[in-house]
């Protein structure tokens, strides 16, 4: 009867322990489960909600640029590299519990993803002109830089018009060539007057936060060049350079501090473990307890399984012991498959409670190391049944004689 008892508890245990070590102990079933389990997209989905509280595009982060935080984000994080974080976790997991490293250090590298959108948020900006960034003479200020025939046409204009003006204050008619040297003679004025309005209307624009300050040297340049461009004071190539420049300096400025901001935002690294309560903490402990001694008893069990079979087919006769076996067997398959099922369901109700990105992967993870433990109970009953047949055939001479 002891021997029974005996081969019971090992014949369980060792079952339980051989569906452990075949799942959730297996590193490569923990990383299939994930891969099955599409984890790494459900991660960034997740890595997309965090980051879209520090990166807002959407209420005026300043950027002259038509993005969404939801595109730039879709852009910038990369399955492939959340597919990497996952396994590099799940290597840090199992070192953990296998008493490899000494603490549980789980972390997401959040650099790509930061290098990402930097590199999103340059090629929009790449995109933008003069008009991005002045509603009043931008569209202008970028034709002009465009071709040489849009800046003399634009010049030619505004001489007329200060022509018009000239001679709007002056009581005879004047001559086209009165009008063109008393525009000469006043240009210095003009442009002077001209600049002084500009400069004027920027520290406007940036007193009523139509221009961002980080923005009012470039667009005071930008200004200041257009003025300088239809008063004569430089030619087409100055121009462009100036221009081209001024909006160099803009999206320098706006990537830099763009940049600046998203470093002071978003960490390096997100440390998994640091949201991990003491709870948890306490589990992950037991855990890797759990699985020293479970590399112990996955050796130990089966051996005292097989000496306890063993020695129940010794003592007694064949009969006696192949129905002794198969009885025990049968018990242990049937406890198997009850515990897997009581498992299965205490696991259901726990798993409502879990994090939504942790459900994920663990109901998979723990169904399949469930599903594993049923199969082999459902295997050891059939066996056990077999067994007690073959048992009772030889008690009844149906096959060989029994030895007594």
């Amino acid at each position: 009867m002891v021997l029974c008892v005996v081969f019971f508890a090992a014949l369980l245990t060792a079952n339980v322990v051989l569906a452990a070590d075949r799942t959730v102990m297996d590193e490569e079933y923990a990383a299939e489960t994930a891969d099955e389990a599409n984890l790494e997209a459900v991660i960034a989905e997740e890595l997309e909600a965090e980051l879209r509280e520090e990166i807002d595009l959407d209420t005026g982060d300043g950027l002259p640029i038509e993005l969404s935080t939801e595109t730039l984000l879709e852009e910038a994080i990369d399955e492939d590299h959340v597919g990497a974080e996952v396994d590099a976790n799940i290597d840090r997991v199992y070192a953990y519990l296998s008493g490899d490293a000494s603490e549980l250090h789980l972390e997401v590298d959040t650099e790509p993803v930061k290098e990402n959108v930097l590199a999103v948020v340059e090629a929009e900006m790449a995109s933008i002109g003069p008009g991005d960034v002045d509603d009043d003479h931008g569209a202008a200020v970028e034709e002009m830089a465009e071709s040489e025939a849009a800046f003399l046409e634009h010049r030619e204009a505004f001489e007329a018009e200060a022509k018009e003006a000239i001679q709007e204050e002056t009581a005879r008619e004047l001559s086209d060539e009165e009008l063109r040297q008393a525009y000469e003679d006043n240009r210095e004025d003009i442009r002077a007057e001209a600049r002084e309005e500009a400069n004027e209307r920027v520290d406007e624009m940036v007193r009523t936060g139509e221009v961002p300050e980080r923005f009012e040297e470039p667009v005071r340049e930008l200004a200041e060049a257009r003025i300088d461009a239809l008063t004569g004071a430089i030619g087409y190539e100055e121009y462009a350079d100036r221009v081209g420049s001024a909006m160099t300096d803009l999206r320098t400025t706006v990537l830099a501090e763009f940049e600046a901001e998203l470093d002071e935002r978003v960490p390096d690294a997100i440390d998994l473990a640091d949201e991990l309560d003491e709870e948890s903490m306490d589990h992950a402990e037991t855990a890797r307890s759990a699985t020293g001694t479970a590399s112990t008893l996955g050796v130990v069990f089966p051996v005292v399984a097989l000496l306890a079979g063993g020695l129940l087919a010794w003592i007694g006769s064949a009969s006696a012991a192949a129905i002794a076996i198969g009885a025990v067997s049968t018990a242990a398959g049937v406890a198997g498959l009850a515990g897997a099922r009581v498992a299965d369901s205490l696991f259901a109700g726990a798993l409502t409670e879990a994090p939504s990105t942790l459900a994920t992967f663990l109901e998979p993870f723990v169904g399949g190391a469930l599903n594993a433990l049923a199969w082999q109970s459902g295997l050891t009953l059939a066996v056990g049944f077999g067994v007690v047949a073959l048992g009772l055939a030889i008690r009844y001479d149906a096959i060989l004689p029994d030895r007594e």
